[in-house]
């Protein structure tokens, strides 16, 4: 089940957002800005909705990420657990928010790509044994950061180049 969702929530739902958007308006006309479609379904999936539902998670049931994430089974951390979903939610619907609102795109991806990025390499060093729920964690964290830093960089890029050059 978890192996599903993260393919979905990386990959699956976000391209295919981006072809449907990308398509619909093209048949209608509109420009077909394919940096800004990428960004919005690229930071609603993997930053918004996956941030949000496992902070939800993390809320009702902190011993799941307590145990099988972080493999720590002493219940003095769960409360630590949940407050890490309180910040799950709240990134992820910042996130979610930016879906419609383009001027918190940027933040969104900004706090994604910390978030996402800090989160992998914390799973890359670690000490313990790795499993099967904290390998994929990594991969998928990585690959989100990877995923934002490009965008991010591109965005920088066309921002600079559209900067008129003083003299």
């Amino acid at each position: 089940m978890y192996p599903a969702m993260i393919i979905a929530l990386f990959l699956v739902l976000p391209i295919g957002s981006i072809v449907v958007e990308a398509l619909v308006r093209r048949r209608r006309g509109a420009p077909v800005e394919l940096l800004a479609i990428a960004g919005r379904w690229f930071v609603f999936w993997p930053v918004g909705v996956r941030l949000f539902t496992a902070g939800l998670m993390q809320i009702v049931n902190p011993g799941y990420t307590a145990q099988d994430v972080f493999g720590l089974s002493d219940p003095a951390v769960l409360p630590l657990v949940s407050e890490l979903g309180f910040a799950n939610v709240a990134m992820g619907a910042a996130a979610l928010v930016s879906v419609a609102v383009a001027a918190w795109r940027t933040p969104a991806a900004l706090i994604g790509l910390l978030y996402f990025g800090l989160a992998g390499m914390r799973h890359l060093v670690s000490g313990g044994e790795f499993t099967d729920v904290r390998l994929i964690a990594m991969i998928s964290d990585l690959f989100i950061a990877a995923v934002l830093a490009v965008h991010l960089a591109l965005l920088l890029a066309r921002r600079r180049q559209a900067r008129p050059v003083r003299g």
